[in-house]
């Protein structure tokens, strides 16, 4: 009888042992495909890492000329770049460090391994790109950075005006938005560096969620707060104002 129950019970016992078996081998492979993800920077495994990292989303806006595009990349490689006109949106990714707000391979933090990073997706609505195209970004993140260009006075009403608009249009999609009106291109002499926050329309609940950090993309001056005040401040309460000395790291770089 104990033979005969041993013989039935086999099929049972063995599936159980194969599913068992199968469980350990799925374990295995995923905590294996997981470090090589983790632990790549620089091959295929590392690209489908990054692509799997939950981004900080800060959509670069601005009228024609204001030097979007400058700012996008000089937060991204922590150098000024020269560039053209958008026709397009485009986005760009990278890491900064939680610590300092620069680049992570520019960062002194990540010489010495003790860097902890942030990683963020940049967006810029392009010139061709439809309105259509703008809500839809809108939408897409929760952090506007504003550029304006205050040294040329011809357009200093339209630029303020646009500030307007954006931040009209885009709190009625996020919870907590956040945003930097950037008075871009303060190393031209004669530029304003006048706050005119005062004369942006900016809904009451969110006034402690917008802030206006006058900056250059060729210097890199502002952009270390304008990223701060973005991704570290706490939304609720707003932005803090740091020590004039410790604002702007990425000049160094």
């Amino acid at each position: 009888m104990g033979l005969f129950n041993l013989v039935k019970r086999f099929p049972l016992d063995l599936l159980q042992w194969v599913f068992l078996l199968l469980r350990i081998f799925v374990a295995l492979v995923y905590s294996l495909v997981f470090e090589t993800l983790r632990l790549s920077k620089s091959t295929v495994g590392g690209i489908l890492y990054q692509i799997a990292l939950d981004r900080e989303r800060i959509l670069v806006l601005g009228l024609p000329n204001s030097g979007k595009s400058s700012i996008l990349y000089r937060i991204k490689l922590a150098e000024f770049i020269q560039t053209v006109p958008t026709s397009s949106y485009i986005e760009e990714d990278c890491m900064l460090c939680r610590l300092c707000l620069i680049p992570v391979d520019s960062c002194i933090h990540n010489q010495v391994k003790q860097v902890d990073a942030i990683p963020i997706r940049l967006c810029e609505f392009g010139i061709n790109d439809d309105i259509d195209v703008l809500e839809d970004w809108l939408r897409y993140a929760s952090r506007v950075l504003c550029v304006l260009n205050m040294s040329d006075t011809s357009t200093v009403k339209e630029s303020l005006q646009f500030a307007s608009h954006v931040i009209t249009q885009h709190n009625f999609f996020h919870q907590s938005p956040k945003y930097v009106i950037f008075n871009n291109k303060t190393d031209i002499v004669g530029s304003s560096q006048a706050s005119m926050l005062s004369k942006v329309h900016i809904p009451e609940h969110i006034a402690n969620r917008v802030t206006w950090i006058n900056g250059s993309a060729l210097t890199g001056h502002g952009i270390v707060n304008a990223m701060r005040f973005l991704l570290l401040e706490d939304q609720r309460i707003g932005f803090k104002e740091t020590h004039a000395e410790t604002e702007d790291l990425i000049q160094l770089y």
